[in-house]
């Protein structure tokens, strides 16, 4: 009587190597990185919805308003996963912070703050994040502060909360004022680093060094905690970062 192979047949192999691989991203998943890749490298307005749907190698431009009504939509639900992602990840940062002294330093709420965006070395794929981010607070930064508190995103405006308490020897204007620079000088920075890292001229000292990122967190301490040499005045209502 023959004896059969316990060796598998290659249609058999091929079956078990599908159904182990990961599954493909959804339509709605495709338009979102073909949209946030392109809001990073040509901004909010010049992209359009067919630019969008042809990146993300769909033939039919309407699959967006489908999915997402309108472009602004689609860029209104990038930003909440964005934000929900960061939120999370201060959240968690704080908590630690906390767990180790109740009143952490200046530099470690800092560091925590400005150490998302970061993409991973080797992550595989083209960053983009800071980039949407600093497109999108270019003109929208009220709308971004609206959806957060929507949202019951609290984690950004808790770590400022934080560096406030850090910051009694500064007179409030000014602090205010300090965090607004904070604020739009780590947008800026994590942005131009992102860019680089994306660049097919990547290989930049400036940014290539291991320690840019502490440096950067070491200048923004000494900005928040300067000695004052002149009073500031208050900011008038409705004006922040």
């Amino acid at each position: 009587m023959p004896v059969r192979s316990k060796v598998d047949s290659p249609k058999r192999i091929s079956s078990v190597a599908e159904d182990m691989a990961p599954p493909a991203p959804s339509t709605s998943d495709r338009l979102k990185d073909a949209a946030i890749q392109l809001f990073a490298r040509n901004g909010l307005e010049a992209v359009s919805v067919r630019d969008i749907a042809a990146a993300a190698n769909l033939k039919n431009a309407g699959s967006l308003n489908y999915y997402f009504r309108s472009k602004e939509e689609l860029i209104r639900q990038l930003v909440a996963k964005v934000m929900g992602t960061a939120d999370a990840y201060w959240k968690v940062g704080l908590e630690e912070l906390q767990a180790r002294a109740a009143a952490p330093s200046v530099r470690d709420i800092v560091r925590v703050i400005v150490s998302w965006p970061v993409p991973a070395s080797g992550a595989g794929r083209t960053p983009s994040t800071a980039r949407f981010l600093a497109m999108f607070v270019q003109n929208r930064r009220q709308t971004l502060r609206d959806l957060m508190r929507e949202l019951g995103f609290i984690h950004y405006d808790r770590a400022f909360a934080l560096l406030r308490t850090q910051m009694k020897d500064v007179p409030t204007p000014v602090a205010n004022q300090r965090l607004v620079f904070l604020f739009w000088s780590s947008t800026a920075f994590l942005a131009a680093r992102e860019a680089a890292m994306d660049s097919e001229h990547a290989e930049h000292t400036l940014w290539s060094t291991e320690d840019v990122l502490e440096n950067f967190v070491d200048a923004m301490v000494g900005m928040l905690t300067a000695p004052v040499t002149r009073a500031v005045k208050p900011a008038k209502p409705g004006r922040g970062a």
